[in-house]
């Protein structure tokens, strides 16, 4: 599976860019103000955040069908630092099939779909198995080329 490249708006009134060929890594955590999986992850999703600025090239991005008020709230509660994308239009919701919240997954550089994870996060260690999946996908493509490319 391909994440498109698109900008979106996000709920706090700014914009960000997912999936492609960005040259970037994200984390897409599909969520919703009203799934209380979503509420459950929370703290596992904003400390999934807090390692994805450490480490560079790699980003956690929120996506929801709806800018609403609760939306808003949700926000603000769990004090989320990263960008949460509106996703409203149905092509792009169709293109993501958008589904069961949460859902995470993870998008190396070029657009694609290194991971997948529908479901309730309920430990670090499956915060921690996420993040792997998001930063090993370089490393082992760059593992598996022939040596002469490595160079």
């Amino acid at each position: 599976m391909w994440i498109p490249d698109f900008i979106a708006p996000t709920v706090d009134g700014g914009q960000v860019r997912v999936g492609g060929a960005n040259g970037t890594r994200q984390v897409l955590i599909y969520l919703s103000p009203t799934c209380k999986f979503c509420v459950q992850s929370m703290p596992f999703i904003v400390e999934m955040d807090r390692f994805a600025k450490t480490y560079g090239d790699l980003e956690v991005v929120g996506l929801t069908r709806t800018n609403d008020f609760a939306m808003a709230q949700f926000v603000k509660k769990y004090d989320i630092k990263f960008p949460v994308a509106v996703v409203a239009e149905d092509r792009l919701v169709n293109l993501l099939k958008f589904g069961p919240t949460p859902a995470f997954l993870t998008v190396d550089k070029l657009g694609r779909v290194s991971y997948a994870k529908i479901g309730m996060i309920e430990s670090s260690k499956d915060a921690a198995l996420i993040m792997l999946h998001a930063v090993r996908t370089e490393a082992v493509a760059k593992a598996q080329a022939p040596r002469r490319l490595q160079q």
